[in-house]
């Protein structure tokens, strides 16, 4: 009966949990993508005689992929951890109930951690986000390009500039 119990709780959390991150996921994607449109439409002239279109579409691409598929794999782990978190929690303070000293002890560390592990992420995110901009930027201009970098036999040219981009890219990481 105690397994029984235990398995219909873990299939119900489990089915709730893809439940809120489909939906969620798609809810929050839809909405960024809405209202990052809206904003470009609205933009003064200027934002488009000073931003270049590469820099645009990476954003535009950048922000809708981590929206459409990190962060729905990070809410499920988000929630998994969090529910196999508690379980332990309650179950060492049921079993062993003066551990409760060394948990806030390791709470503290963790988040010490934390707090300094986002200011790093930040920067290596912008730094991806900056160096992806020139990539998709060379590969809006080639694809518009196509015909007349084919007429003047530049693609080796232009292969070599996407490359040294790609590798640019790739090495900020």
């Amino acid at each position: 009966a105690v397994y029984a119990t235990i398995f219909v709780i873990s299939c119900a959390a489990a089915t709730f949990r893809t439940q809120f991150v489909i939906q969620g996921g798609a809810r929050s994607s839809r909405a960024l993508f809405e209202t990052m449109l809206r904003r470009v439409l609205n933009a003064p002239m200027y934002y488009f005689e000073t931003t270049p279109l590469g820099r645009i579409l990476s954003r535009f691409t950048y922000d809708v992929e981590v929206c459409d598929q990190t962060l729905p794999q990070t809410m499920t782990m988000l929630m998994t951890s969090f529910g196999w978190f508690f379980t332990g929690i309650i179950l060492q303070m049921i079993i062993l109930p003066w551990q409760i000293f060394a948990l806030v002890f390791v709470l503290i560390v963790y988040l010490l951690v934390l707090t300094r592990y986002r200011k790093s992420a930040v920067d290596l995110q912008r730094l991806d986000a900056v160096s992806r901009s020139p990539v998709q930027a060379q590969l809006s201009e080639a694809i518009d390009g196509t015909s007349t970098i084919r007429t003047f036999g530049r693609t080796d040219h232009f292969s070599s500039l996407f490359r040294a981009s790609l590798d640019s890219n790739s090495s900020a990481m």
